[in-house]
């Protein structure tokens, strides 16, 4: 009985995924770019940020 609904359910999942509207290459790419590069852009304002506390705060405290 289990491995039935197991058959089953694989069966469903396999119909919707052949319904899904799946992106172009070149639109993968292009937005794996883009998570890339905003990616590196908020760790460099986070890094920038944190150097800038680390100094305002060390002057604070000394």
């Amino acid at each position: 009985m289990v491995f039935g609904n197991l058959r089953i359910y694989f069966q469903e999942s396999w119909a919707e995924l052949r319904k899904v509207s799946w992106p172009d290459r070149q639109t993968v790419v292009n937005l794996t770019l883009i998570v890339i590069g905003v990616s590196i852009a908020v760790g460099a304002y986070i890094a920038i940020l944190d150097q800038v506390m680390h100094f305002a705060l060390s002057q604070v405290f000394k």
